[in-house]
């Protein structure tokens, strides 16, 4: 019988009998599926939340029996192919062997050959539907179910429990519409062990959302989330794999977590790291940071996250230069720092500390030119090292020395200058070594080349700084050639020749360090051309052209009077946020006195400052510079002359001094007596309080008194008994009547209350 055609597919429920089996995991159905049933089952109409199925009769195809020891139920299709989970589980999620051909069953429902509670069906498989709530308690007819495949639906909601399925171990809710994760939404699932809810949307998960305590991968990809919050991964004990690529993550939060395997937080927006965010992680195996926005390397996060097998830091713009320090301390097998878009230097250091690295992995970075040759230190067990695919210039032989282990050197694809001094390579591999040219530079004796790290010119800011590296190559000199001594020195724009080590000033500002020329603070006098020099067996110079950009500032006075001035400019952008503002009076175009500056800090929208204290019909020079630590950079100037004594007063601003103290007076004088007024209220009240409080004191003591000695004598008093006078002597109230009767008679004696009392 002909095989209907595959696209009237809706549902279909695959069913793995493996009596005996301990493990399995999720098939890819690729054979062709049935057509439409005739009718849908009460599970699977159940499980799609009111969705029916239309009717259509159809002829079940014929198959044959399924190599599993049962005849294949009708309606179905049986067959063998090999399974795999879309989710990357590694042998973590603890599923068993899933290597080569599996029985599998396709069926347009629940097969009328099986019993409700049939332990045979492993694998449910629903997809391609419009699944609005998905409601696990219908599963309970399923008991033996393994693996529930959801993926391709539109399931906003979970609802149910897991409870009768105890040996649930896979769901896969992938390409759905879950947006938010309730708490206890996977509720009684105590045997999962994976979860898939990527290309969800998700983007908020409530506190015990995750409460399950086998669970060992989470695939979290392609969702929404934002933030990391502590309580996501609390409740998942067991942990092993999580994987949270390509969400919206801009920073990784100290995160409470299991040791995990892997740790994926690839293709994100991450810019910053915390130091404390992997406190309480031990991520054994893969911790990948790639395609992100990391400016450096958060080397303090990562030096507390104990030993990793495979760090990923690939596709992030980590700088045009990895300084000393930049990769240090860490506990890493394998590193990866590749495809990085604006690399291109390496420099002295740069890889320091790094006793279990086995192999730096940095090909394919399109602008990486140059490998400083003491760029690894502390690196014992390096035994690759992979520079293919850049468009490296240079290799020196310094470099290996570092790497006493290494055994892999990948140069493939390259672009390496040819040069004489590129001769130990050829010793090294025993056979041709091809460069890009030119061919003549190969011949010795060969002059020094000096390898093109800076451009021919260079553009900065005023305030700024800029550096130049200046690394050349030398040929082995020939035997019987006189000893040429190699120096490299720099020569600034003012004539002055630098070599390794000196300054052009005392201050330190214009140096030489590692053959790096460095200008600090940029002043418009530092323009001009800076030209390296290479002296060998020959020699070799390389200029650069410095222009220091204005920042094009100009003062205005918004305001001019008789004795003070408010300044204004017109920056667009803060090149820093701290200002000095220079005031010196001015005589005849000379400055009469050493003048006055104040240093203020400006915030993002203060373009302007006011200056008080000025002398009338004056003329003062104005000028706003760029503080950089003992450097003052003018940035605008100006000059304004101040306006006669009477202007302020034309305008009715005048300053009465007379007016100032008698309003001063009168208000010091209320303000005091507001206080007095005050304190002496508080005082009596005060009085008030103790003496309530001493009175309360009193008619206790004495209700005290009269309990204990009138009443412990219930009978008519002795012969023995004091006199009254006695008995009352102190007391100077007593009350032995109810407060809340009618008031007492008056003129009664005390004597008579107590007679009436006994």
């Amino acid at each position: 019988m002909a095989r209907p055609p595959a696209a009237l597919l809706l549902l279909f429920v695959v069913v793995l009998v493996g009596w005996g089996s301990t493990s399995t995991v999720a098939p890819s159905l690729t054979s062709p599926a049935p057509s439409r049933p005739t009718s849908a089952s009460p599970l699977i109409s159940t499980l799609l939340s009111g969705s029916a199925l239309p009717p259509t009769r159809q002829t079940p195809p014929s198959t044959p029996s399924a190599p599993w020891g049962h005849v294949c139920p009708e309606a179905c299709l049986c067959g063998q192919e090999p399974l795999h989970l879309p989710t990357p589980v590694s042998d973590a999620a603890d599923l068993g062997a899933v290597s080569g051909p599996r029985p599998f069953m396709a069926c347009y429902s629940v097969p009328s050959g099986l019993a409700e509670d049939d332990p045979y069906v492993e694998v449910l498989r629903v997809s391609n539907w419009t699944v609005r709530r998905l409601d696990l308690w219908p599963l309970r007819r399923l008991p033996g179910l393994r693996v529930l495949d959801m993926q391709g639906n539109a399931v906003a909601e979970i609802s149910g429990s897991g409870k009768a399925n105890p040996e649930l171990r896979v769901v896969d809710l992938s390409a759905n519409s879950l947006h938010i994760l309730g708490a206890f939404a996977f509720r009684d699932l105590s045997s999962l062990r994976v979860l898939n809810l990527s290309l969800n949307g998700l983007h908020s998960i409530a506190p015990q959302a995750l409460a399950l305590p086998r669970l060992r991968v989470l695939d979290l990809r392609r969702n929404r989330l934002a933030v990391l919050k502590p309580h996501f991964f609390s409740d998942a004990p067991a942990l092993r794999e999580l994987y949270l690529s390509d969400n919206a993550l801009s920073r990784v939060p100290p995160l409470v977590l299991a040791p995990l395997d892997v740790l994926d937080l690839s293709g994100n927006h991450i810019i910053r790291v915390e130091e404390a965010a992997f406190d309480a992680v031990n991520v054994s195996r893969v911790l990948d940071l790639s395609r992100n926005a990391l400016r450096r390397v958060p080397n303090a996060a990562l030096r507390r996250l104990g030993a990793v097998r495979d760090l990923v830091l690939s596709d992030n713009p980590l700088g045009e230069a990895l300084p000393a320090g930049a990769v240090a301390g860490l506990a890493v097998h394998t590193l990866h720092l590749q495809r990085l878009r604006t690399l291109a230097t390496v420099h002295r250091g740069a890889f320091q500390g790094l006793p279990e690295l086995r192999e730096l992995r940095l090909s394919a970075n399109p602008d990486l030119a140059y490998v400083h040759p003491q760029g690894l230190g502390g690196v014992p067990q390096l035994h690759t090292l992979d520079l293919s695919d850049t468009p490296l210039l240079a290799l020196e032989r310094e470099l290996l020395d570092a790497a006493p282990a290494l055994r892999t050197l990948r140069l493939d694809n390259g672009t390496l200058h040819c040069h004489c001094s590129l001769g130990w390579l050829r010793n090294l591999t025993g056979g041709p070594v091809l460069c890009r040219g030119p061919p003549a530079a190969a011949n010795p004796p060969c002059a020094p080349y000096i390898i093109p790290l800076f451009p021919e010119t260079f553009s900065e800011t005023l305030g700024n700084n800029a550096s130049f590296h200046c690394r050349a190559l030398f040929g082995e000199v020939p035997a019987g050639s006189p000893d040429v001594a190699a120096t490299v020195t720099w020569q600034t724009q003012a004539g002055v020749e630098l070599a390794e080590g000196q300054c052009a000033d005392g201050a330190g500002r214009v140096c030489v360090r590692d053959h790096v020329l460095t200008v600090l603070y940029l002043h418009a006098e530092d323009a001009g051309t800076y030209t390296c020099e290479a002296r060998g067996a020959g020699h070799d110079t390389r200029a650069v052209r410095l222009h220091v950009r204005d920042v094009h500032v100009r003062l205005l006075p918004l305001t001019v009077t008789s004795t003070f001035v408010t300044l204004a400019w017109n920056m667009s952008s803060a090149v820093t946020n701290s200002y000095t503002l220079r005031v010196q009076e001015v005589d005849a175009g000379n400055a009469s006195e050493a003048g006055r500056s104040v240093t203020f800090t400006v915030g993002l929208k203060m373009h302007s400052y006011t200056v008080h204290g000025l002398k009338p019909r004056c003329r003062y020079a104005f000028t706003l510079a760029i503080q950089r630590e003992a450097y003052s950079l003018v940035i605008g100037s100006t000059e304004v002359t101040t306006r006669e004594g009477a202007f302020l007063v034309s305008l009715g601003i005048e300053r009465n001094y007379l007016s100032i103290i008698v309003v001063s007076v009168v208000g010091g004088a209320s303000t005091a007596a507001c206080l007095g007024v005050c304190g002496l209220r508080c005082w009596r009240q005060r009085l008030r309080l103790k003496e309530a409080a001493h009175l309360a004191a009193l008619r206790k003591s004495d209700s005290a008194f009269s309990g204990r000695e009138m009443l412990s004598q219930p009978g008519s008093p002795s012969a023995e008994s004091p006199p009254l006078q006695t008995l009352f002597r102190g007391i100077t109230y007593i009350s032995l009547s109810d407060e809340r009767s009618a008031p007492s008679e008056c003129g009664r004696s005390i004597e008579q209350d107590l007679i009436s009392f006994t």
